[in-house]
């Protein structure tokens, strides 16, 4: 597990490293976790699962996350075991 310090450095680091599912925060220093998901989208290299964590998922919200391309989405604070079985969803 590799682990980024802002929207900009998570991007620099998906196009250098293969990775198969990208874990972000909708807020982040430099570029928002919404920013990331449409440059990656944009990119058919870039294409991975993407999980978003949040600490505001109102309907509007996730709904707009849903509809850039995030494939799910946990709430914060979360459970380490709704944490694990997302990510093993994701990956099988």
């Amino acid at each position: 597990m590799d682990e980024a310090r802002d929207g900009q450095a998570a991007l620099d680091m998906v196009q250098q490293m293969q990775f198969d599912l990208v874990i972000f925060d909708w807020d982040m220093p430099k570029m928002t976790g919404l920013e990331l998901i449409e440059i990656m989208k944009k990119t058919p290299k870039l294409e991975k699962f993407f999980l978003m964590l949040t600490a505001n998922a109102t309907r509007g919200y996730v709904e707009t996350a849903i509809g850039t391309g995030v494939d799910d989405y946990i709430n914060k604070p979360f459970q380490p075991a709704i944490f694990d079985r997302k990510v093993a969803e994701l990956l099988q």
